[in-house]
């Protein structure tokens, strides 16, 4: 008897399926400006989610994300060098110290 793969549900290959497309063709047809909102945006709900559960804010900025992150958005420096003008609180030391700490842990 041969195992079986597990079954992935309909509703998960189709939510990879588009996160697939969202990268591979809708990201790459945003301009600049577009690009730049979406991620200070989605920074902001990652932060602000981060800080309602854990109390920490700034758990969500690691070396493996920073590097996926990266690996989207080549210059995704100039945008994490824009959240302190574009948010109140935030403190662009912790999170490069955040960045950092775990790329030196090699996590």
């Amino acid at each position: 008897m041969s195992e079986q793969e597990p079954l992935i549900p309909d509703w998960v290959q189709a939510l990879l399926q588009k996160e697939a497309g969202f990268e591979h063709v809708t990201y790459p047809s945003m301009t600049w400006e577009e690009k730049q909102n979406f991620w200070i945006g989605d920074f902001h709900k990652m932060m602000r989610s981060s800080g309602e559960t854990s109390g920490d804010e700034y758990e969500g900025f690691t070396g493996q994300h920073y590097q996926a992150w990266k690996r989207i958005e080549p210059k995704i420096d100039e945008i994490l060098a824009k959240l302190k003008d574009r948010l109140q609180t935030f403190d662009e030391g912790k999170m490069w110290r955040r960045i950092l700490a775990d790329e030196h842990l090699g996590r």
